[in-house]
């Protein structure tokens, strides 16, 4: 029999990801793959970390690998438990397709935003009452980030 090889030509349909940890420098939450058009050529889907939309973050030498989905597998998505440290560098988490043959060279990029909550009170706060009628207040608060 011939079998014709190649590495995926379709992309990820898109990628999620919403930080649900809120200490600074770490991460938790669930990432979402949406499926690729034509997932025919498709065995998994690969999650890196990313140094970029468009480049994996290498880590000693090597390219900073989350997880493998399979295309089998109910929902394509993967789950980061509540204090995952942030890798340095990592702004990103990237998904390619795969099979036995390889990875596509392109891959999908979701930016991470690092949910935290603030540890510095701000720098002031001020309220100016611009309301002329007694025993109300309506107007301004300013408030200075630390």
């Amino acid at each position: 029999a011939v079998v014709d090889r190649a590495i995926p030509t379709h992309l990820a349909g898109g990628l999620s990801f919403t930080d649900t940890d809120v200490d600074g420098g770490q991460i938790g939450g669930v990432v979402r793959v949406a499926r690729a058009a034509d997932e025919a050529a498709v065995d998994q889907y690969v999650l890196y970390w990313g140094a970029g939309p468009a480049e994996r973050l290498v880590v000693g030498g090597e390219p900073a690998r989350v997880a493998a989905v399979a295309v089998g597998a109910p929902r394509a998505e993967y789950g980061l438990s509540s204090d995952t440290p942030l890798p340095a560098g990592a702004t990103h988490v990237l998904v390619y397709t795969a099979n036995l043959d390889g990875e596509m060279e392109t891959g999908v990029a979701v930016e991470l935003v690092d949910k935290a909550i603030p540890t510095l009170a701000p720098s002031s706060v001020s309220f100016l009452d611009t309301d002329e009628l007694l025993l109300t207040v309506g107007g301004t608060i300013t408030v200075m980030k630390a």
